[in-house]
């Protein structure tokens, strides 16, 4: 009779504790952190804290959400500004007249890709301030007037 050694998963498919899973989630870890923390995927942590009873709480992943939604709208308007600039230098390119033509017309090339993609990214940036502007005044008039029909809260099912 030959004994077989266990061996353990590693990485993104190894099972949890809740004793690994604790002592994170009392320092205030989020679940994605403490995946990272014990190279396993979110599915076990969230398994071994079900086990435990442990839940999060949504209003920090809330705002932890947010804080992530305005760090993006800020680096697309950063590239919204590079490919503005890209686009204004292939325009210069495109209309020196003492450049080559093959200088000349890659000039025209990255100015139009310049363009379209700082076209695309305003139009996303202005997508987003509108509905962020749209969510103050939701929670605004929901502070003053409270939600007695629920109408506010997109989250939901519709009634």
């Amino acid at each position: 009779m030959t004994s077989r050694s266990v061996v353990k998963p590693t990485g993104k498919n190894r099972p949890v504790t809740v004793d690994e899973v604790l002592p994170l989630w009392e320092d205030g870890k989020s679940k994605a952190e403490i995946a990272r923390a014990l190279h396993t995927s979110g599915y076990y942590v969230e398994k071994a804290a079900k086990e435990a009873g442990l839940t999060w709480d949504r209003a920090q992943t809330e705002v932890a959400t947010q804080a992530r939604i305005i760090d993006a709208v800020a680096q697309r308007a950063v590239l919204a500004d590079a490919m503005r600039e890209m686009s204004a230098e292939g325009i210069r390119m495109a209309l020196d007249r003492k450049a080559k033509p093959a200088d000349r017309k890659a000039g025209a090339i990255i100015a139009g890709i310049g363009a379209q993609r700082d076209m695309e990214l305003s139009r996303h940036l202005r997508e987003e301030r509108a509905a962020q502007r749209q969510d103050a005044v939701d929670r605004a008039v929901e502070e003053l007037c409270g939600d007695p029909l629920g109408i506010l809260d997109r989250d939901d099912e519709p009634p």
